[in-house]
């Protein structure tokens, strides 16, 4: 299971991260314990966008920048301004999905290239009820087969903070990209083989779900991948150079 947290952390397959560097960022992790949001880590995004003008259903595909300003121009729209702050997902970068005229120098297109961008995928779940602990945040499942330690080997419970019956399965590793192609019906049904395996050894019915949403994050174009991770041959340092201004 340390192994499927590891995965799971860095949204990687552990022998593609960098031995030297895959936990760069620990230094800057915040203390205290984790705790959910009541009502989702949206209402911090919704508190952020309060007052500031979105633009929706606009798929930027060229980005035109130089001494004079930027041009962002999305199908038949242009939008000008003297600077553009560029914050797609790293995977869309990769992808090469938005066009940059001039090209981006070499040193930001090597950055780009040697961090990774991995994978985490969902199985959310509304039951008719909490039939698990009310108290557990979280719980796990150990996999007896060692290539499959990753699928579906942590749940999250959201029952005390989302207003409902919510449990959330999570897929890691090369679990997360089997589960790209897998139906949405048997994932489900693994799932709840799973739980079934846990709980009705205590007397406990498992129920049907009410509602299931299965994440895509490796084929969405918008992301191609759920965050990123330093992978072999990259370093922190990455990080500074795609985030620095050319132009």
């Amino acid at each position: 299971e340390h192994l499927a947290n590891l995965e799971y952390a860095n949204a990687g397959l552990l022998s593609h991260l960098s031995l030297a560097f895959w936990d760069q960022d620990d230094p800057y992790d915040m203390g205290g314990d984790h705790c959910f949001l009541p009502g989702g880590n949206g209402k911090l995004v919704q508190a952020l966008a309060e007052n500031v003008p979105i633009l929706y259903e606009k798929t930027v595909h060229t980005i035109r920048y130089g001494s004079d300003g930027v041009q962002v121009i999305a199908g038949s729209q242009v939008f000008e301004g003297d600077m553009a702050l560029c914050t797609v997902p790293l995977g869309v970068l990769k992808k090469g999905s938005i066009k940059f005229i001039p090209e981006l120098p070499q040193r930001k297109l090597d950055g780009i290239k040697r961090l990774g961008f991995g994978l985490l995928n969902k199985v959310a779940m509304l039951f008719p009820h909490v039939f698990w602990e009310m108290d557990l945040d979280t719980f796990g499942h150990l996999s007896d087969d060692p290539s499959r330690r990753g699928e579906f080997f942590l749940f999250y419970s959201y029952a005390t903070v989302a207003g409902g019956p919510l449990l959330i399965a999570l897929v890691a590793g090369e679990a997360a990209h089997k589960f790209e192609s897998m139906p949405p019906t048997d994932a489900v049904t693994k799932v709840l083989q799973i739980l079934k395996g846990i709980y009705e050894p205590k007397g406990i019915n498992v129920p049907e779900p009410i509602q299931t949403v299965c994440t895509r994050w490796g084929s969405d174009p918008f992301c191609f991948g759920s965050y990123s991770n330093v992978a072999v041959g990259a370093s922190g340092d990455d990080y500074d150079i795609l985030a620095e201004m050319v132009g």
